[in-house]
């Protein structure tokens, strides 16, 4: 083979990787972006009134118990509770792109049916396992992350850009990509 044949056939290989590594980078970027959305919702949904009791178990000299109660919306516990089941959701997404704009973006089959419309599922031959995969690394990397950031600003409206974009850096790997 000719010089110019292995230049051509390098530049196939090299393109289709950095294709696949891009159109990863802007699936972890969806895939953060939607798990924060996810518990942020279970967060928001839980019983406002629900209290759980924290503090120390151990009895004082004087009989007593230092413990207090707590809003379960949102604590600790409540927040490793949605971790541990929150990747299970993926598997009612799929990767879909807008026929208008062919942005990618992860639909919920289940309950963004009229989008469906408007975008075009994208043919996953991993089925959107993938989805799930990504979900569950980003959560064993950055448990500890996920829980601070949550209990301290569950009402922010930048919990996407603390996590998604700061702490992981998903979300600006692909912004800068673009």
């Amino acid at each position: 083979m000719n010089r110019t044949v292995h230049f051509w056939i390098f530049a196939f290989i090299f393109l289709t990787f950095f294709q696949s590594a891009f159109q990863q980078s802007i699936v972890k970027c969806l895939v953060c972006k939607q798990v924060v959305n996810e518990i942020n919702n279970a967060v928001t949904n839980e019983d406002p009134k629900k209290k759980i009791q924290v503090g120390s178990f151990r009895i004082q000299p004087d009989g007593s118990q230092k413990q207090t109660q707590i809003k379960y919306a949102g604590s600790e516990l409540h927040l490793n509770e949605i971790l541990e089941n929150v990747c299970n959701q993926m598997d009612d997404y799929a990767q879909a792109k807008s026929k208008d704009s062919g942005e990618l973006t992860l639909l919920n089959l289940s309950k963004d049916v009229e989008k469906l419309s408007t975008h075009e599922l994208v043919q996953d031959p991993d089925l959107n396992r993938g989805l799930k995969y990504y979900c569950e690394n980003f959560i064993e990397e950055y448990e500890d992350e996920i829980i601070s950031i949550f209990k301290k600003d569950s009402l922010d409206y930048d919990l996407e850009r603390k996590l998604c974009s700061e702490a992981a850096g998903y979300c600006v790997a692909a912004r800068n990509e673009l």
